[in-house]
């Protein structure tokens, strides 16, 4: 694990405090120390660093001197992820004993806003799909509307422009499944999707709409204000992280506690905006710092001093951050916001980058719902294909440069 030293340094410079003007907090010992619960689960296996080996890290890296390669281990495998932990939900509540993010507990106001959003977010199920448990996770924005991603939608749907089901294909949303305990299973409370209402061209976005929402599970409100608005708040992740085979085992397992595919919040803090690849081009996004994994795309980024959400996560650089469609710039969109999102305050159309997107797909296409049966077009199918029905097969390769390029083919049947 000898490897980024500067990046690592960095991260952990960043995820103990907002920078100021660009420059990170010098750090204490005391601050770069992993709280006393991780170095107790160190010390328990022997072939794990003991407290005097994580001291003397600590130190090197206060004094930026060069860590070796069971030190670089300590820091990338047990100060950072002990920094920015996956916090348990179980019976729609939470408890923080790490000592960084204890007032997510002890704050009421910060604790009643959290909890509030909990039983609004879901994890966006594919029955039927053998390969794929559940594509991401999705939270209620809008009366029966549920934002994720879009390359969580496209897993069962078309995509920009094709809003129609793959063949076969379904979706609903479990807003439960949370750590089993005490002999529970986490529980489920299964809504399905009935229309695709939204894949936006621009953004990894996407809407769903599920029927059967009841009062206890009203619209989350986005926030209007921007990410340089908000740089070093406060946020909490709400969502399933699952494990992902392309980051460290070992260091998934620590944060996660070798459980995954339930609800966690993450807490972490935001870091203004940057550019990153999305779908070909490149975006301009939301910056945080939580633990997450694949399963937490289409999480809702929250800021805990207004409980509204300030992005829409979905994707992330191992240490070095997270990305977020900013819900400001979704409150631009006059397509967004003619779907029905709830945001908090009104929002103003505005030109952006996204309106050519939304120009090279022509006027907006009805909803599409997941079909009972092939639609007839009274003439034979030229193969084995249900009459009205398509295969759609989509892949991102590298393109010359090494820049993401996003291919879809798309045959239909019995025209």
């Amino acid at each position: 694990m000898a490897r980024r030293p500067n990046t690592a340094v960095q991260f952990l410079k960043s995820a103990c405090g907002p920078t100021t003007e660009g420059v990170a907090p010098r750090l204490s010992v005391e601050e770069v120390m992993p709280s006393p619960a991780a170095i107790e689960r160190a010390s328990r296996v022997a072939r794990e660093p003991k407290p005097a080996d994580i001291q003397r890290t600590a130190e090197k890296i206060v004094e930026d001197k060069a860590l070796d390669p069971q030190e670089q281990m300590i820091l990338e495998a047990i100060i950072i992820p002990d920094k920015r932990p996956a916090i348990d939900v179980i019976n729609g509540a939470y408890a923080v004993q790490h000592p960084l993010w204890t007032h997510f507990s002890t704050d009421d106001a910060i604790r009643d806003r959290l909890e509030a959003v909990i039983p609004r977010v879901g994890r966006i199920e594919v029955p039927g799909n053998d390969l794929v448990p559940y594509a991401g996770t999705g939270f209620v924005v809008g009366d029966g509307l549920i934002m994720t991603n879009r390359h969580v939608a496209v897993v069962f749907a078309g995509g920009p422009g094709d809003l129609a089901f793959q063949p076969g294909a379904a979706s609903a949303v479990d807003f439960l499944r949370e750590r089993p305990f005490g002999g529970g299973d986490g529980g489920s409370l299964l809504l399905t999707v009935t229309e695709v209402v939204m894949i936006h061209p621009y953004w990894d976005m996407a809407l769903l709409r599920v029927e059967g929402l009841d009062d206890e599970r009203p619209p989350l409100p986005l926030s209007l204000s921007t990410p340089e608005a908000v740089d070093g708040h406060e946020v909490a992740l709400l969502g399933y992280p699952a494990f992902d085979p392309r980051n460290d085992a070992e260091v998934q397992d620590r944060v996660f506690g070798g459980v995954y595919n339930v609800k966690r919040l993450m807490p972490g803090l935001l870091n203004g905006r940057g550019r990153t690849a999305s779908f070909g081009k490149q975006v301009s996004s939301a910056l945080h710092d939580a633990s997450t994994l694949g399963g937490a795309s289409g999480s809702c980024v929250v800021d805990v001093e207004t409980g509204e959400v300030v992005a829409l996560h979905f994707g992330g650089k191992y240490l070095q951050t997270n990305y977020g469609v900013p819900t400001a710039d979704l409150a631009r969109d006059g397509r967004v916001i003619d779907a029905g999102v709830n945001f908090a305050g009104t929002p103003v159309r505005s030109a952006g980058e996204w309106d050519a997107w939304w120009e090279k797909l022509g006027p907006p296409e009805p909803p599409a719902k997941p079909a009972d049966t092939p639609a007839q077009s009274g003439k034979p199918c030229p193969s084995a294909q249900p009459c009205g029905a398509a295969t759609v097969a989509s892949e991102t390769v590298a393109a010359p440069g090494g820049r993401p390029l996003s291919v879809t083919v798309r045959v239909e049947f019995g025209a």
